[in-house]
């Protein structure tokens, strides 16, 4: 299977491992978010299974950035994908979004 990141500049962290989830087993460790002010936060894969195991391809490119790279670094090292393409951007950000509970939501990058 070949994913397309390329010209991909990123988007929101849950939906990276969301995705990622598909294709790495459950628990294993996706990515970790290191703060300065705040204890550090692990993302985990949901272990979906649909895509376990494939032969797996990742393109990126220099427009390649934020949650993108985190998903391609994820299936570089737990999935066994093969990277092929140019550097990445290396935005190093991250954009969330929490809902909070009368049903709006807070979007933030950090």
């Amino acid at each position: 299977m070949i994913v397309d990141l390329r010209g991909n500049g990123g988007g929101y962290l849950p939906i990276a491992v969301d995705i990622a989830s598909f294709f790495i087993p459950k628990d294993v460790l996706i990515t970790t978010a290191k703060y300065s002010t705040f204890p550090e936060e692990k993302y985990e894969s949901e272990g979906y299974g649909d895509l376990e195991g494939l032969s797996l391809i990742v393109l990126i490119d220099g427009l390649s950035a934020s949650a993108s790279e985190i998903m391609a670094a994820a299936l570089d090292q737990q999935a066994n994908a093969l990277l092929v393409g140019q550097k990445t951007f290396g935005k190093g950000s991250i954009q969330t979004l929490h809902g909070i509970d009368d049903g709006s939501s807070l979007k933030y990058t950090i």
